[in-house]
């Protein structure tokens, strides 16, 4: 039963579970450098914070703070759907 593909996506998901939890003990135990390597739960809660908006996060320019955002963010989309589109192109032919 382990092996059959029906299950591959639970595999995966145990798989992923089980590195974020030895992830989440290293850092904790402050084996790894937060600099390069931050716990889990801190990026999950910058992440939440990045999504609030401007105004309950106290930011003094929320307008000109949420179009600089969106454009980083628009950029950034429009970068990695290039690399795909040529990486694509380059496997494919």
């Amino acid at each position: 039963m382990w092996f059959d593909l029906r299950y591959a996506w639970m595999r995966q998901l145990a798989a992923f579970a089980l590195l974020l939890a030895v992830w989440e003990a290293a850092g904790q135990a402050g084996v790894l450098n937060p600099m390069y390597a931050p716990m889990p739960n801190r990026i999950g809660a910058a992440l939440a914070d990045l999504n609030r908006p401007a105004l309950v996060r106290g930011d003094t320019w929320p307008a000109h703070t949420d179009a600089g955002a969106r454009n980083a963010d628009l950029a950034a989309l429009i970068r990695v759907t290039v690399c795909i589109g040529l990486s694509w192109s380059i496997y494919v032919g």
